[in-house]
C-alpha cells in the first residue's frame, strides 16, 4: 500500500473518531420549557400576570424530564417597585409534600429577567421523574404566573413588618410560575456558551497524528522533486 492511500485511510479515521467524539460530547438542553408570553390571545396558556415577591412567597414543584445536572434556569419576571431585577431562590431537589421548610440543596440571588443564569457550581444531579421544588419571595422583584398548571404552585403571603403574621399557604391550582431550566451531564458547560468546550484527549492526539503525516508526505515529496 502506498503513502498516498495509507495517508487517505488515516485522514478518514480522522474524521470519523473527530464526528464520533463530538456526537459523544454532552450538550446542555432544554428540560422544562415554561415562558411568559405577554402578547398572546386571550386563551394562550402562557399568558397570565405579574404579582410582587415583596410581601409573597411562592413554592414552585415540578417534575424534571431529563438525567443530568441542573446547570441552568430562567425566570421571567421584571422590576419590582424598588427597582429590583433579583430575588430570592432557594432549590431543592426531591419530594416535597406541602409548604417545604427544610434544608435547601442551593440558595442565592437570581435575575428575574429571562436570562439563563448559571446553576453549575451547586452540583444539582436529578433524575428523570424527580420532583423539583423552588422558592421565590421576601424581595422587591415582581414574578409572571402563568395559566399553565405544571406540577404544585404555593403561595404564603408574609407582610413586610417587625413582627409579620405569617399567614398559610395557599394552592394556586390553575397557574405556574414562568420558568425554564436547562440540563447537562457535563459540569463544564456553562449556560452562556454551551458551545464553548476543550476537546478531549483523543481527540487532540488524532488530530495531532494527521498533521505528522500531513507534514511527512510534504517532506517526502519535496526530496523526491529534488
Amino acid at each position: 500500500m502506498g503513502l498516498p492511500s495509507l495517508l487517505q485511510i488515516l485522514v478518514a479515521t480522522l474524521i470519523a473518531l473527530t464526528a464520533g467524539s463530538s456526537v459523544a460530547t454532552p450538550i446542555q438542553v432544554a428540560d422544562v420549557y415554561n415562558p411568559y408570553y405577554p402578547y398572546g390571545p386571550v386563551g394562550n396558556p402562557y399568558r397570565g400576570t405579574s404579582v410582587g415577591t415583596l410581601t409573597n412567597v411562592f413554592q414552585q414543584t415540578y417534575t424534571a424530564g431529563k438525567t443530568g445536572l441542573l446547570s441552568g434556569m430562567a425566570i421571567y419576571g421584571e422590576r419590582g417597585a424598588f427597582g429590583n431585577y433579583n430575588n430570592s431562590l432557594r432549590i431543592k431537589i426531591g419530594n416535597s409534600s406541602g409548604w417545604y421548610s427544610g434544608p435547601w440543596d442551593a440558595e442565592l440571588y437570581a435575575p428575574l429577567s429571562g436570562s439563563i443564569f448559571d446553576l453549575t457550581k451547586y452540583n444539582l444531579h436529578i433524575n428523570a421523574g424527580d420532583l423539583v421544588t423552588f422558592e421565590l419571595g421576601n424581595w422587591d422583584s415582581v414574578v409572571y404566573l402563568v395559566q399553565h398548571p405544571l406540577g404544585a404552585l404555593l403561595k404564603q403571603y408574609v407582610p413586610r413588618s417587625p413582627s409579620p403574621t405569617i399567614y398559610p399557604p395557599v394552592a394556586w391550582n390553575d397557574w405556574s410560575v414562568a420558568f425554564s431550566t436547562y440540563v447537562t451531564t457535563d459540569p463544564d458547560v456553562k449556560p452562556e456558551n454551551p458551545s464553548t468546550r476543550i476537546p478531549e484527549p483523543s481527540t487532540i492526539s488524532v488530530m495531532l497524528l494527521g498533521m505528522g503525516l500531513l507534514a511527512c508526505v510534504r517532506h517526502r515529496n519535496r526530496r523526491q522533486k529534488s
